[in-house]
């Protein structure tokens, strides 16, 4: 009764759809089928009144009302940056967010580019203090996704051999080991990775359940790793991606014709399209999507062109980074890969800042 508007009515399909248990301000018993909503719609108001009255707070702060941390918000689109900036601090300071939560906020259509930006730095933080998935697998050798061995009590000790090759995790191309391990780092302990792999040259489709990183005795990912693995799950999420005017036999006309190499202009380079989780025939990177109209000879070529020289740049520098890991090649050699390396992101780097 003080709260007019507050509550908006929902059918019980659509309620038993929520995953969150959402309670009443007002009141925490009560337990009706509704939803608040406010200028930031129902959906963001939703995990807004989960996390404020159902998840709890940092021990050094008091606990933020729904209204307090819509007006956070909402103020990290003000018009000053020290007012933007002193919102993210104190979402991150007095709202004892989980990064699913995060998620769910970012689907929000009436973000602004700044919110959304913000929101998902504060979620790349939350997401590094949280536990970490583990497949139970040692790589085999090599620059491919290949497996070696299996450890007991996984699941993927049940579903996975010795020379297993993954080559996709939940609709992403696997290029290498490093995708695979973005892939895995970017769901939670307890999911289910859905992988298409390749066994004794038949490809087959497992599902496997991620167990806990800790458990394996290891070190931690690096930081560098775990924003990939953010990326990459938020990545998972989006889709309303660019897409080209390309079916799959568009793609394999494209790989059989010849292209003119960047670096080499009398040099002619074939079959030069890999798999990639950016630019595919299939996969998520293909779901449904806005097509952009984009005539030939003009920004489309131009796109496809800096798609497959980046794939071809971060297959050497994986390749190179491989060969340099193993112990017994000699310092000049170790030397001259370090030169490649810095050499072909400097490539990269040009590649993206070039109009």
């Amino acid at each position: 009764d003080t709260a007019p508007n507050c509550w908006t009515e929902l059918t019980p399909d659509v309620a038993d759809s929520i995953q969150y248990l959402v309670v009443c301000p007002l009141s925490p018993s009560c337990d009706s089928p509704r939803i608040p909503h406010g200028r930031l719609g129902a959906g963001a108001l939703t995990i807004l009144a989960s996390s404020a009255f159902g998840q709890g707070f940092r021990s050094n702060t008091h606990a933020p009302t729904r209204e307090y941390i819509e007006q956070q918000l909402l103020r990290l689109n003000a018009d000053d940056l020290e007012t933007r900036e002193e919102a993210t601090r104190t979402l991150q300071r007095d709202v004892d967010w989980s990064s699913a939560d995060v998620e769910i906020l970012l689907e929000e259509d009436a973000l602004t580019p700044e919110q959304r930006t913000r929101l998902e730095s504060i979620g790349r933080v939350v997401f590094s203090t949280e536990s970490r998935p583990a497949l139970g697998i040692r790589f085999s050798t090599g620059t491919r996704a290949g497996i070696a061995s299996t450890t007991p009590g996984f699941d993927a000790d049940e579903q996975l051999e010795a020379d297993d090759v993954v080559l996709m995790a939940d609709g992403i191309f696997i290029r290498g080991q490093n995708d695979f391990r973005l892939a895995i780092l970017a769901k939670r302990p307890g999911d289910t990775l859905s992988l298409e792999i390749e066994r004794a040259g038949e490809t087959r489709h497992v599902e496997v359940e991620l167990g806990e990183y800790s458990t394996l005795g290891q070190g931690q990912p690096t930081r560098a790793t775990i924003e990939g693995a953010w990326n990459t799950r938020l990545a998972l999420r989006t889709t309303d991606v660019l897409s080209l005017d390309l079916d799959e036999a568009d793609w394999v006309r494209a790989d059989l014709e010849n292209y003119r190499d960047a670096n080499d202009p009398d040099r002619m380079r074939t079959h030069h399209i890999l798999p990639s989780p950016w630019v595919s025939p299939g996969g998520a990177a293909r779901a449904p999507s806005e097509l952009v109209d984009l005539p030939p000879g003009g920004p489309r070529d131009r796109l496809i062109f800096v798609s497959l020289m980046r794939e071809q740049y971060a297959a050497a520098i994986e390749a190179f980074e491989a060969r340099r890991r193993l112990e017994e090649i000699p310092v000049a050699e170790r030397d001259d890969l370090d030169r490649a390396i810095r050499e072909t992101r400097e490539a990269i780097r040009v590649l993206d800042s070039d109009p």
